[in-house]
């Protein structure tokens, strides 16, 4: 009975039928961990996951342009940090420049994930005091053609002011 009024998707064939769009990739799940797992921290098969994932997209690391990708879910804990992380690695690793830009002022995970103390980051970019580019960190481990704009700190109250309309100029910047 509560399978029945559970509004999550746990099923590949009933996601197709309710939107009918392509599935770009299958990522295998790898339990036991908490919280965002790095590029370290996957096994082979998951990096290739991600691989096949970065070829589904059609993104190749000197096509012209500028690309962007949104991660998102419904909840927390379904993934979307290590598939931000393993994803920008991928592409990375082809040669393409990427940055990561951390968005969840709530929860921020990804400076955790990497080992990484934040310094300069989002919120002081949203509210004026660097710019982004002295704000963007490296990657122990990872190439230095993959940097991040890490959250700096975090709380609801960041989340909820009008700064949080300057994520557009982020982009642009």
């Amino acid at each position: 009975a509560l399978e029945a009024f559970d509004p999550r998707i746990r099923r590949e064939e009933t996601l197709r039928q309710m939107f009918r769009l392509p599935v770009l990739a299958r990522i295998q799940s790898q339990t036991g961990s908490a919280g965002p797992l790095a590029p370290r921290d996957v096994t082979p098969a998951v990096h290739e996951d991600f691989r096949m994932l970065k070829a589904s997209l059609g993104v190749h690391a000197h096509a012209a342009g500028r690309r962007s990708f949104l991660i998102t879910g419904a909840g927390p804990d379904e993934g979307k940090s290590t598939t931000a992380l393993n994803l920008a690695a991928a592409l990375a690793g082809e040669g393409a420049e990427v940055i990561v830009l951390e968005a969840d002022v709530r929860r921020p995970s990804l400076g955790a994930a990497l080992k990484l103390r934040r310094g300069k980051g989002v919120v002081k970019v949203l509210l004026g005091d660097v710019t982004v580019v002295d704000a963007l960190t490296t990657f122990p481990q990872l190439p230095p053609n993959l940097r991040g704009l890490l959250v700096d700190q975090h709380s609801a109250h960041v989340a909820n002011t009008p700064i949080m309309s300057r994520f557009d100029d982020i982009l642009d910047e």
